[in-house]
């Protein structure tokens, strides 16, 4: 099939650059003559780029969808997710041309302004770029020789070409070499864990889980925020390709990301554009967001909102999100809300919401507010919008009280596992880890109490460590931690390597956190986030630093 699409793309060019453009391909920049300099291959790469163009104004789809390498076709379709409202090339729907063809339409010529070699004889990069509704926009396409034939391929499979690749009962990871080391056995059985209760969390079925475990959740674990940038092009520590359905992170696992993807394949076939205050805020009810638990993300945002710093509506369409949306302030709000939604509405009408609230762009980006509002209240059963602040403020009350995953004090003096000369005293209770540690004693430093043993920990690196307590620093052997100083208190998941609950005197200030007479800090921690894991008067360790 690829030689008669190269016959024919010998045609169109002949037709295209030797006699005369059609109007409706004339671009307002002047094209760039090709030139032989790059050799025969780069000029072939950059003729697929004018024939993948001239595919998609004739509307063959189908064909243009072929101009894609294998591993790009297989990884694009690997899970049964359609985007409607855009072109049907799901293969390259990230892609701006395909997002809204129609406003490219008349600007694809020319086709490549800047044409680079990658890897001689193998990899090419094409550059296209216009004025498009008074904005510039650039896109860069990979382009792979594979044996006699040329075919795009995605940014990251260029960038990670080299890299290690390592897989889990769900996870296919790519591992950049300075991120071997830190992937190691037990996270990666945590991170498969995770999945497992995110599906189950999201009601997906049996069959989804299977399909899950058999063809695998693609991640590319980078080194840094810079490569996840040289890979996507934005400015993220991490984000869902939609494409390709990769995860492109510096961060692993990334359970909000994951949570992108599982709704997407929940729902099947949906329009690209979601409102994304219900889908982030989503994502960051079950996978939480960089490092941060939804439980951390929930505490914040009750602080947040209740305190005023942000105020729903200022956030709660696509255009207001996007002209006010910074995601510190919105996304724990968002995720508040949308827990509220779920158990207000029920799971079927929230998910009808979502369906209601996504649908192409400038239908999106043109809903109002008042529209917004009202299938917020039919999905909740509210007759007017202030019923529903009013329900919400009332649930947050109901939220504290029951779920709250910190709080400052001792919730509980019954049962004291740990009471140790270095300061720490440690009760728990069914409900409750309370946690009192004496901070004069080292005039107010940081104070780290491990616990939960887990011998294979011992010694294993992580980033959260070296967050934590500086380079080169390692586990002593516990799964948890609770780092306290005079203005705040967090619990650590050192194998996934998550803030799993804080207290942040600054957010919340109270008496009962420190008593700087005494030097005494005192904090309770939900149980039920150490699940069954607790500390004991025997196995357990401190850091002072």
């Amino acid at each position: 099939m690829y030689d008669r699409h190269m016959r024919d793309l010998t045609v169109r060019l002949l037709l295209v650059f030797l006699l005369a453009i059609p109007a409706a391909a004339v671009s307002a920049q002047p094209p760039v003559p090709e030139t032989d300099h790059e050799g025969i291959d780069g000029l072939e790469a950059r003729r697929l780029l004018a024939y993948y163009f001239d595919l998609l104004q004739s509307g063959n789809y189908e064909s243009a969808s072929y101009l894609w390498g294998p591993t790009a076709q297989e990884r694009s379709a690997r899970f049964p997710i359609t985007y409607t409202g855009i072109l049907p090339l799901k293969v390259d729907c990230t892609n701006p041309i395909i997002r809204s063809f129609d406003e490219f339409r008349n600007h694809l010529m020319p086709a490549s302004r800047q044409f680079q070699i990658v890897d001689t004889g193998k990899l090419f990069s094409v550059d296209f770029w216009n004025i498009v509704s008074g904005r510039r926009v650039d896109r860069r396409f990979y382009v792979e020789k594979l044996s006699d034939h040329f075919y795009f391929t995605y940014p990251q499979d260029v960038v990670a070409r080299d890299w290690p690749v390592r897989e889990s009962e769900f996870y296919r990871l790519r591992v950049h070499p300075d991120r071997v080391d830190y992937l190691t056995d037990v996270l990666l059985a945590a991170a498969d864990e995770q999945v497992r209760a995110l599906a189950d969390s999201l009601g997906l079925s049996t069959d989804v889980i299977e399909l899950l475990r058999t063809r695998k959740i693609e991640h590319f674990y980078c080194d840094d925020d810079s490569t996840v940038t040289r890979i996507t092009g934005q400015t993220t520590k991490g984000m869902l390709d939609l494409a390709s359905n990769d995860i492109i992170s510096a961060y692993f696992p990334h359970q909000h990301e994951v949570v992108h993807l599982l709704v997407n394949i929940k729902l099947g076939e949906l329009p690209f554009y979601s409102n994304p205050f219900l889908r982030e805020g989503i994502a960051v009810r079950y996978g939480g967001r960089w490092g941060k638990s939804p439980s951390t993300l929930a505490d914040l945002g009750i602080n947040l909102y209740q305190q005023g710093f942000l105020d729903l509506d200022s956030t709660l369409t696509m255009a207001r999100f996007q002209a006010y949306g910074s995601p510190d302030l919105v996304y724990p709000v968002a995720g508040l809300f949308c827990d509220y939604l779920l158990e207000q509405a029920g799971e079927d009408r929230f998910w009808e919401l979502y369906r209601t609230e996504s649908a192409s762009f400038d239908v999106l980006f043109g809903r109002t507010l008042d529209e917004t509002h009202g299938n917020i209240m039919a999905a909740t059963r509210h007759l007017t919008w202030d019923d529903v602040i009013e329900d919400f403020d009332d649930w947050l009350d109901r939220y504290v009280d029951q779920r709250a995953a910190t709080v400052p004090g001792l919730e509980t003096s019954r049962n004291k596992v740990v009471d140790n000369s270095d300061g720490w005293t440690v009760y728990l209770d069914r409900d409750w880890l309370s946690i009192e540690v004496d901070l004069a004693a080292t005039s107010g430093r940081n104070r780290t109490f491990f616990f939960a043993t887990q011998s294979e920990l011992e010694g294993v690196p992580g980033l959260l460590f070296e967050d934590l307590f500086g380079p080169g620093f390692t586990n002593p052997g516990h799964r948890f931690a609770v780092r306290v100083d005079q203005n705040e208190a967090g619990l650590y998941d050192l194998v996934t390597h998550q803030l799993v609950a804080k207290y942040v005197w600054g957010l919340s200030p109270s008496d009962d956190y420190f008593d700087a007479d005494a030097g005494i800090a005192r904090v309770s921690f939900r149980r039920s986030l150490i699940g069954d894991a607790a500390p004991s008067g025997t196995e357990f360790s401190s850091l002072n630093q």
